[in-house]
């Protein structure tokens, strides 16, 4: 970590450096402390469909399912300047489907797994 935190406050401008700071933060399951550096890597690179999938997940972790939801929305907003590759539009597609259902039921009380969407789907 100490050598991301380095490169970040070097090269402010780089991405992946963000990226990766997120990323030695989720090997010790610190899904707050990822949050930032995936705004970083995101506002440095808009193009940056891991660090958006990664930060989802980091706010799904969390339990802020409106969050990890509205994290692909932005996603998909880009999506029509840059289009994403087929197979991780699909992707994006099912995760901001879950989310959004998980969202409903979190608010109302309950929790859904991919298990339960597979079932009703």
């Amino acid at each position: 970590r100490a050598l991301y935190r380095a490169l970040t406050a070097r090269a402010p401008h780089h991405p992946i450096y963000w990226h990766n700071l997120a990323e030695t933060f989720l090997e010790q399951d610190d899904y707050q402390g990822a949050i930032e550096p995936f705004e970083q890597a995101i506002s440095q690179e808009k193009q940056a469909p891991q660090s958006y999938l990664r930060l989802a997940l980091c706010y799904e972790k969390l339990g802020c399912y409106d969050d990890a939801h509205q994290t692909l929305e932005r996603l998909f907003a880009l999506d029509r300047d840059y289009p994403l590759p087929p197979k991780i539009r699909r992707v994006c597609h099912e995760e901001r489907e879950r989310l959004a259902l998980q969202a409903r039921l979190n608010r109302a009380g309950g929790k859904v797994t991919m298990a339960d969407i597979t079932r009703l789907g």
